[in-house]
């Protein structure tokens, strides 16, 4: 194996299927696999019949945390790298979706770590990609954000190819933060360790980012719950941090 695609998921079953149809019409090289970390969804994801569309995903495996803790990326995160074959990483979200050039550029990355800029798109139903306006709105995405920013969405710690190596020498994520008043901001946690070893001269961040996109949802409809159509889980990402204004 080259590159382990490590996605984390809870309850995600639609969201995952669009995903799983997207995957399969890319025609990936062999040598990458996809790891779907079941993050405690009731039912899991792997007895749900609609998670295996009609198509050749080739080295797909979900594997179940058994984890039912609220917001426990950091373990789901840590077992999808420990069980990887690959010596580099894509760690990624579900409401987050990659097109095969971005896949191929983590697919070919060498150095240490790469991040990724995002803007707003869609799979549809048959995992086709979708980021007209129209359709955008019809997700919930604010409309004054598509004023301001158009279809750009911010960066964000949670998507990046990592070497292996470099992941377990900055400790993985923090597993002893689950608990804890989210955020519990384990993402930028890990991504400060980062930025350390990079000032220290122990590691390099490539400035070239390629594009991913991500699904409208929470904060960048208006509301940092709100839903589309019900595709996401249902814990509340306000954040109690800052008055439970969902920034």
């Amino acid at each position: 194996m080259k590159l382990s695609i490590v996605i984390s998921v809870l309850d995600g079953w639609e969201m995952l299927r669009r995903q799983l149809v997207h995957f399969g019409k890319m025609e990936l090289p062999e040598d990458i696999e996809i790891l779907i970390m079941d993050d405690g969804s009731d039912p899991p994801l792997a007895l749900v019949p609609r998670m295996f569309p009609n198509c050749d995903i080739r080295n797909l495996w979900i594997y179940p945390t058994e984890d039912k803790r609220e917001w426990t990326v950091a373990p789901a995160r840590n077992l999808g790298a420990k069980i990887s074959k690959a010596p580099y990483l894509l760690m990624t979200d579900i409401d987050l979706f990659w097109r095969r050039d971005a896949i191929m550029e983590a697919y070919e990355f060498a150095e240490d770590r790469m991040a990724f800029k995002r803007y707003f798109g869609v799979l549809d139903a048959d995992g086709n990609f979708r980021d007209d306006l129209e359709t955008l709105r019809a997700w919930g995405l604010d409309e004054e954000r598509i004023e301001k920013r158009g279809k750009r969405a911010p960066p964000h710690t949670n998507s990046f190819c990592m070497r292996k190596e470099l992941y377990w020498e900055l400790g993985g994520y923090e597993e002893n933060r689950v608990g804890l008043q989210y955020p519990q901001m384990e993402e930028s946690r890990f991504k400060g360790r980062f930025r350390r070893a990079v000032e220290e001269g122990k590691a390099i961040e490539t400035k070239h980012r390629p594009l991913i996109y991500q699904f409208p949802n929470g904060r960048f409809c208006g509301d940092a719950d709100y839903n589309p159509f019900g595709f996401m889980h249902t814990l509340s990402r306000k954040n109690l941090h800052k008055g439970g204004r969902g920034e």
